[in-house]
């Protein structure tokens, strides 16, 4: 663990599938299986409002991913949860309810949201293996 101080942290509320399949879980996201793992229509927005009225800014760039940043301060509370840095910079939950330190807890949700997401996860930070350098 560091001692530096985590700036706004930034996760991924992946949407469930309107057939219910938990996309990753089972199937891949990939551009041949997007259209089958499309939210409910409107779950996108009724998601991102919620995070929104919570105090979390948004992002609706991908058709089956709501993208939320907060504080930490922000996380912790709204989650419950207690967020660490963890040796790679990347914020993880200081105590894990999952083998990934980086999932959220989906039980702060109320259970109209909750039904609509599949994960919630903390980014994870960039490497230099994230950037494609090709030329």
């Amino acid at each position: 663990m560091t001692d530096e101080p985590i700036d706004d942290v930034v996760a991924q509320v992946l949407l469930r599938a309107a057939s219910g399949e938990r996309p990753g879980e089972h199937v891949p996201i990939t551009a041949a299986t997007l259209d089958a793992l499309r939210p409910p229509a409107g779950a996108s927005d009724v998601v991102a409002r919620y995070f929104a009225d919570h105090g979390f800014a948004v992002d609706l760039t991908v058709p089956v991913l709501v993208g939320i940043r907060a504080s930490v301060a922000q996380f912790d509370a709204h989650f419950g949860v207690e967020l660490v840095t963890g040796p790679d910079g990347g914020v993880t939950l200081k105590r894990p309810v999952d083998a990934d330190p980086r999932l959220l807890p989906l039980t702060a949700l109320p259970p109209a949201i909750r039904s609509l997401v599949a994960t919630i996860t903390l980014e994870a930070p960039m490497t230099l293996d994230d950037l494609d350098m090709a030329p």
